[in-house]
């Protein structure tokens, strides 16, 4: 059953290590998806089965397991605030005295890999080999990079817990990969399944459009029930997934019918077409107003090989 634990208990913990809302500005990501940032919790803690906790802070989400032996956790998420990540462990701290044996990051942006280094004392640090690649060009104390590889797939067992970690493909990037823990039905990927929400911008690290549906619909093969999205308040499911698909689908025969109509690449006409093509389906998902001119030059991109 899905528990959530009270803002306020969370806002304890936040005193508790220094760190106030509105202290740092909002990162750019935070409007990714979800209800305005203003509507949200500023922060909240989940319980979504027996072991694995859901914790979100201004609009990011991460998750963690609790087992016998010690805690698998996902993304450090600091970037908003940089004290973040000692406010993560606290909030794992006060579900269990167990140490975090794993810290998995799910792609090497450096907004989900910010603070990996509060982990580093206890935790062995995962992730694609992709997203260690990119971490060692940033060159951060604040974002060790992985150790241990997800290339392509990685069976990660802790105090009888389970999970398989899969490298997602080509989606949004080309350093994704998924947790799945099949014996609680919990899927957690980031970014790259929004969940009624439009993907990032120009959708980021996109390299093939294509690959990315054909992901999406192996990921909805798997033996799952709720996707842990990174961002927003709001969980997903397989539908997610399948909207996610559609939506790319639906976008690129929009662009492709605004081209036999003569019209530019990422001109004013090119996107108002396109527009007028979603709206009735996608219309109401987050940031379609802000972003559909820029999911439009993102899929020019892609085509243009870019």
């Amino acid at each position: 059953m899905i528990r959530r634990f009270s803002t306020a208990i969370a806002l304890c913990l936040l005193s508790l290590v220094g760190i106030l809302p509105g202290v740092n500005p909002p990162h750019p990501a935070l409007a990714q998806q979800g209800p305005p940032v203003g509507t949200q919790p500023f922060a909240d803690l989940l319980r979504i089965a027996d072991d694995v906790y859901v914790w979100r802070y201004q609009g990011y989400s991460t998750m963690f397991i609790v087992t016998d032996d010690g805690v698998i956790a996902a993304d450090p998420i600091g970037m908003t605030n940089p004290r973040e990540p000692e406010l993560y462990k606290a909030v794992i701290r006060s579900v269990t005295d167990q140490p975090v044996k794993y810290l998995i990051y799910s792609h090497g942006n450096e907004d989900h890999a910010w603070g990996g280094d509060a982990f580093a004392d206890t935790a062995t640090l995962i992730g694609t080999p992709e997203a260690a690649r990119k971490l060692t060009a940033l060159g951060s104390p604040r974002h060790p990079v992985p150790t241990t590889m997800v290339d392509p797939y990685l069976r990660l067992e802790l105090g009888g817990v389970a999970l398989d970690l899969y490298w997602a493909g080509h989606t949004q990037g080309d350093d994704h990969l998924i947790i799945h823990y099949p014996a609680r039905g919990v899927l957690f990927a980031v970014d790259f399944i929004p969940v009624r929400s439009l993907p990032f911008r120009d959708l980021g690290g996109a390299t093939d459009i294509d690959a990315w549906m054909d992901s999406l619909t192996w990921i909805e093969g798997l033996e799952w029930d709720i996707l842990v999205p990174g961002h927003g308040f709001v969980l997903g499911d397989k539908g997610t997934v399948r909207e996610v698909r559609q939506y790319l689908g639906d976008l690129q025969t929009a662009i492709r019918a605004a081209r036999t109509q003569g019209l530019a690449d990422n001109s004013e006409g090119m996107v108002a077409s396109v527009r007028e093509a979603l709206a009735p389906s996608y219309g109401s998902w987050g940031q379609f107003n802000n972003w559909l001119d820029l999911n439009v030059s993102g899929v020019v991109r892609v085509w243009s090989g870019e």
